[in-house]
Parts: C-alpha cells; sequence; structure tokens
C-alpha cells in the first residue's frame, strides 16, 4: 500500500507543513509509504476524458482546498482522505451552514448578496436586515478563509457598510456574535467519526481566538454530549478528519465553523494525543476494509517489500512471457511452423503476453529499478542453464527442474494466504461426446455445486484433464470422494 499527501502548490511555511509531514511520519511507522508533494504536477486533467498520473499511489490524503484536483482524483477511483464534496463544504463557511441547518445548533447567519458591479453602492436594504436580525456587534466573515483571516466585527452601521463594501466583490456572510464565547471557543477534532479531545483557545486582545492571531490554547474536559455534537456534524459533512469550532454559547454549544484539513500541531502539544497517529491509524484502516470488501485479503508491506514482490512475480514474468512470444515471432522461417505447433502449454505459460501494453509499459516504467535487479538474478539463471548445456552437465539439469517442480508444487491452491482459496481438481474424462455433461450431472445429482468447468490443454497432467472448480473446501472433498467411487483418475494438488 502507498499514499500520496498533497498540500497546495505554493504551500512553504514550516507551520504548513508540520501536518503533512507528521502523517507522513505516523504512516510509515505504521508500514505504509507516502510521498509528500505539492499539487504543482498536475497529479488529474482532462484529455477526451480524466487522466491521472498516480498509477503508484492507493489513497491520497488531501490538504489542500483547491476543488478541481480532488474531483479529478476521486473520478480517476483514488479513495481520497478528506473526500472532495466534504472539503468543499468546509471550505466555504456559507455552505457548511447551509448543510447543518436545522441538525445542530448555529448562530443565525445572513449569506450576502454578490456584487458584479464594482462601483455600485451597498444595498441599504441588506444592511437594514441585518441590523434587524442580527443586531450590534455583528461578525462579518469571507465564506472562504482560514486561521481567522478574513473574519471582522462590525460595532455599528458605519463599520458595517465600511465592512460589506470592502467585501462585496467576494464571497461573505453576515453573523450574529455570540458575547459569552468573546475571545474563546472551543476547538474539537474527530477522527474517524470519533471526537478525540478537545482545546479551548483564548485571546486576551482579539474576539478571535485562532492561535495564528495570538490566540493560546488550553487543555479542556471533553464530555460525552459535546463529543456526540461533533462526531454527528463529521458524520452530517462525511469527514474522515476534522476540526469542529464551537462558540459558548448562554444556552449550550453552538457550532461555529469546521475544518477539513484543521492544523494539529498546537493541539498535540497542548492535550499531549498524537494526532498524525490516530488519523494515519484510520486511513490504513479503512483502505484495508475496502480492500476487504472487494473479497480480497490485505496485506501490508513497506514500499521496498511490495516494489522487489511485484517485479519478481508479476512483471518480470510479463516481461519473460512477452518476450518468449516476440522470440518465436521473430524466427524467422520457422516462425509460422511455430506459431502453427504451439499447444496448450506454450499458450498457458505466455498467456500474460497478451496483456494490455500502454498498462506494462507504465508499470515497468514505474518500476525500473526492482524489475532490473530481479531481471539481473533472472539473465544470470539462464546463463547457468546455458553452461549446463553446454557442458551437458545431467545433473545441473536434473537439479533445475526438480528443484523447480518441487517449489512450484508447494505454492498452496487452498491453503490460507495472501490470495484468494481456490477449491479444485482435475481429472481424467473419456473422449468422447457428452463426458463432460456426464460429470456435472453426478456431481449436481448429489447436490455438489460447480463454481467453473473446463478442459485445460497443457502437459502438466495428460492431454485433455477436466479442470472443476467449486466454491468450498467441503464440495471439492465430497467431489472427491464421489469421482473416486465412480472410478475416474483424479489429480489433487490440494
Amino acid at each position: 500500500m502507498k499514499g500520496l499527501i498533497l498540500v497546495n502548490a505554493y504551500t512553504h511555511s514550516e507551520h504548513e507543513l508540520y501536518q503533512p509531514s507528521r502523517l507522513q511520519e505516523e504512516l510509515a511507522e505504521l508500514g505504509v509509504a507516502a510521498d509528500l508533494k505539492r499539487n504543482d504536477f498536475c497529479p488529474a486533467y482532462l484529455d477526451g476524458g480524466i487522466q491521472a498520473d498516480v498509477a503508484e499511489y492507493d489513497f491520497c490524503v488531501y490538504l489542500d482546498k483547491d476543488k478541481y484536483v480532488p474531483r479529478l482524483l476521486e473520478g480517476a477511483g483514488m479513495r481520497l482522505f478528506n473526500r472532495a464534496q466534504a472539503v468543499e463544504v468546509c471550505d466555504d463557511k456559507m455552505r457548511t451552514h447551509m448543510a447543518l441547518a436545522g441538525a445542530v445548533r448555529m448562530p443565525a447567519t445572513i449569506a450576502a448578496p454578490l456584487c458584479y458591479t464594482p462601483g455600485a453602492p451597498v444595498s441599504a436594504a441588506l444592511l437594514d436586515k441585518v441590523e434587524r436580525v442580527l443586531g450590534y456587534p455583528v461578525v462579518v466573515k469571507e465564506c472562504y478563509g482560514s486561521l481567522g483571516k478574513g473574519v471582522y466585527l462590525a460595532e455599528n452601521r458605519a463599520q458595517l457598510a465600511s465592512i460589506a463594501e470592502k467585501l462585496k466583490l467576494r464571497p461573505h456572510l453576515f453573523q450574529k456574535f455570540v458575547a459569552e464565547s468573546a475571545g474563546k471557543d472551543l476547538r474539537v477534532l474527530v477522527v474517524g467519526g470519533r471526537a478525540i479531545a478537545a482545546m479551548r483557545r483564548v485571546s486576551e486582545t482579539d474576539f478571535r481566538s485562532n492561535a495564528e492571531l495570538g490566540g493560546r490554547g488550553e487543555q479542556y474536559p471533553l464530555d460525552t454530549a459535546t463529543a456526540a455534537l461533533c462526531e454527528k456534524v463529521a458524520n452530517l459533512l462525511g469527514l474522515d478528519f476534522c476540526g469542529v469550532d464551537l462558540l459558548f454559547g448562554k444556552d449550550g454549544f453552538e457550532v461555529c465553523e469546521v475544518n477539513s484539513n484543521a492544523f494539529f500541531g498546537t493541539f498535540e502539544r497542548v492535550t499531549g494525543i498524537n494526532v498524525a497517529r490516530l488519523y494515519a491509524q484510520h486511513i490504513v484502516n479503512t483502505m484495508l476494509s475496502l480492500i476487504q470488501s472487494f473479497g480480497s485479503i490485505p496485506l501490508l508491506l513497506d514500499s521496498k517489500e511490495h516494489d522487489a514482490i511485484t517485479a519478481a512475480i508479476s512483471h518480470l514474468p510479463h516481461i519473460i512471457a512477452a518476450q518468449l512470444v516476440n522470440l518465436i515471432k521473430d524466427s524467422g522461417s520457422l516462425s509460422d511452423k511455430m506459431r502453427l505447433l504451439a499447444a496448450g502449454g506454450f499458450k498457458d505459460i505466455t498467456r500474460i503476453a497478451s496483456s494490455s501494453p500502454v498498462m506494462w509499459e507504465n508499470i515497468c516504467l514505474t518500476n525500473a529499478d526492482s524489475i532490473r535487479r530481479v531481471l539481473g538474478q533472472y539473465i544470470k539463471a539462464l546463463q547457468a542453464a546455458d553452461q549446463a548445456l553446454a557442458s551437458r552437465d545431467s545433473a545441473s539439469l536434473y537439479q533445475l527442474f526438480d528443484s523447480a517442480g518441487a517449489y512450484r508444487n508447494s505454492i498452496p491452491n487452498s491453503k490460507k494466504g495472501a490470495i484468494r482459496n481456490v477449491y479444485e481438481i482435475y481429472l481424467d474424462i473419456i473422449d468422447e461426446a457428452g463426458a463432460i455433461a456426464t460429470v456435472a450431472t453426478l456431481l449436481a445429482s448429489n447436490h455438489i455445486s460447480i463454481k467453473n468447468i473446463g478442459i485445460i490443454h497443457n502437459r502438466e497432467y495428460e492431454e485433455g484433464v477436466l479442470r472443476i472448480e467449486f466454491y468450498d473446501d467441503t464440495s471439492r472433498e465430497l467431489a472427491l470422494q464421489l469421482l473416486k467411487r465412480h472410478r475416474y483418475t483424479i489429480y489433487d494438488r490440494q
């Protein structure tokens, strides 16, 4: 498993890079490699359809607010933490309030009409409505912004008009000021649907309590009701991770904002909780569950192990199969005769040569170093075989085939392992019409279900051997006993 951590193309400060760096560290501790990159390499784009340059990654931790890249990545089939829709809703403060309206307590809020005419005056009717519904002082916020930037407090009509004039060409909103929470709020982090801790943020000099504006963080007990409120918010917005900001209202907490990419450096220092580890563990668990939902068995490998193993058991065999076919194709006058005489055995060992050349070109280039290492080892093995042939070394040739056969036969078909279990048997059948139907009828009449059946043509057993696959080992065992009683020759590789 390998991840991609994406940050904004122009991220540069140590403060902004703390969060992605910590996640990278903790994922590595869990055995998952993750590359930390700025999104200026344009990981996905449109050219007839979605084109994505992220084939080597299984998931993406998206720590930006660019709304196009995550949509494209999800369109290409990648799992994002957080998802594109959740990031979009949280990034727009008005959309956040609309999404949570009626579900949780929030301050009264009015969306400002967007102005497209720079010279037009701010509507007096708008200011009247704000005064009547929200009163003074009133909070004015840009809909897009973080770290307390773009948030203002108007004490009277003149200040309100001035701020509205300044923001009229940008999406913004007006919000009721919660006096009980002036200069303080509560930040609760939610990871994987569970509220993990709370931190009160306090400022002695500003109505905003953001640490970036001079506020300080201090521990605060997280009770069951507050945790449930924040978990509800995260669930409603579909968030894997978030910071829920609560205001201290006179009748209890009110949801102020939800940050999908909440910085947690100060939070970790104040609470002593390893937030990055909890988030990394949630990501790994989610990906493992996703893999299991496909019916697969997950196996965690670090990137070097993964690349070395896939180079040996997948990538190199594709190269060998392709080059073997090309060797026959380019054999001059013998080529057509070889193609004519190539039997099932040759087609079996070269089947993967029919795979997509575009896909395998990209795979080989992505894992070129590991493939070259194992290819070098294979070339030495071929040279050893060549030397044995040249010297007529029968013992070495026998050992080559004997050791390979013994090892291959030790590879399980039905034992538990990284690959889904296969329950199969092989048997000889009479070469006459209806022979397969006779076997299928015999099994069906004894209530044994067949998953797959067919003739295979190779020389591992005898020509024309019948392969039967079953849904479970019990069915395979019952079929084995039944067919032996009817004197079929069975080849059992379990």
